[in-house]
């Protein structure tokens, strides 16, 4: 977990620094500035929710695998006759 939010803050600075070095090579302004920082913004939150999806799955891989492969209460009919 902590991984996470440490990639999340080093894209948005690193989208930070190089839209200021774009500004500062081009004399744009904030211009690329700003576009580093939303862009980076957008683009921590889209792999924010990519991992959260991804533990989610394991975490329900595991818990069917904790339960036998069936659901809560689910009544397995073993063939007893």
């Amino acid at each position: 977990m902590a991984g996470m939010g440490l990639e999340f803050v080093s894209l948005v600075i690193g989208g930070i620094v190089l839209g200021n070095f774009i500004d500062d090579r081009f004399g744009t302004g904030p211009i690329f500035l700003l576009v580093g920082a939303f862009g980076s913004l957008i683009g921590s939150m889209y792999r924010l929710v990519q991992l959260s999806q991804r533990l989610d799955r394991l975490r329900k891989a595991e818990e069917r695998r904790d339960h036998g492969g069936g659901c809560v209460g689910e009544r397995r009919d073993h063939g007893g006759g």
